[in-house]
């Protein structure tokens, strides 16, 4: 672990980003798109949002229509329920929770699988993105904007406002270039792994997110 910084308060809360800090998987639209065989044309998308030519709702949509048509949802969430949790994820989670923390999920992906996730963790807030469905389930091909992948802390902000809780109060873990403004914004930023941008701006740098903990109680 390597400490950049003092902790210089206490914290009411932590996020965690999901795909790649909760989870090995690195995206949830990732998965479905080695699924249907339609990578390359999500690397083509992911440039065009990066390099600011279309938002992250766009980009959502962009996401779904490559997918076969008449997509019910229920091979969506199929194909989302093969993930497997970090190692020691349910033990930090439940020492979190024993010491206090409101815990929340955030996520630029797909909530089908935030909330299996969260099921397993016993996490109640969630912040992911959604896809539109149909009276019958089917897709609609329409996403449900909620939270941006460059811009987590926005959405973070918002909501655990009706907590009475302050960005600056929140601890945030995340894994990649893209969670930058996630972690920078809040009170306290921790990176998991050895992303390069990332190392050269968060507070603190772990391993293992079991690290968390043994920061937390020195």
């Amino acid at each position: 672990m390597v400490l950049k910084m003092p902790r210089k308060k206490e914290y009411k809360a932590i996020a965690f980003d999901l795909d790649g800090t909760l989870v090995e998987n690195e995206s949830s639209w990732l998965t479905i798109h080695e699924f249907f065989h339609t990578f390359d044309k999500e690397q083509t998308n992911i440039k065009a949002y990066t390099r600011g030519l279309i938002d992250f709702e766009e980009f959502m949509n962009r996401e779904i229509a490559f997918w076969p048509k008449n997509l019910h949802i229920t091979l969506i969430e199929d194909i989302l329920s093969d993930y497997s949790l970090k190692k020691m994820v349910n033990y930090v989670v439940n020492e979190l929770r024993n010491t206090g923390f409101l815990i929340i999920i955030v996520s630029a992906g797909i909530d089908i699988l935030a909330n299996k996730v969260a099921k397993d963790l016993g996490i109640s807030h969630i912040l992911a993105n959604g896809l539109e469905i149909d009276n019958e389930g089917y897709l609609t091909g329409k996403s449900i904007y909620r939270v941006d992948l460059v811009d987590k802390h926005k959405a973070l902000e918002n909501y655990i406002s009706k907590f009475e809780i302050s960005l600056d109060e929140c601890i945030a873990v995340g894994d990649s270039k893209f969670d930058l403004n996630f972690l920078t914004n809040c009170g306290l930023s921790i990176a998991m792994g050895n992303d390069e941008i990332l190392s050269k701006k968060v507070d603190v740098i772990i391993s293992e997110l079991d690290e968390i903990l043994d920061y937390l109680t020195n």
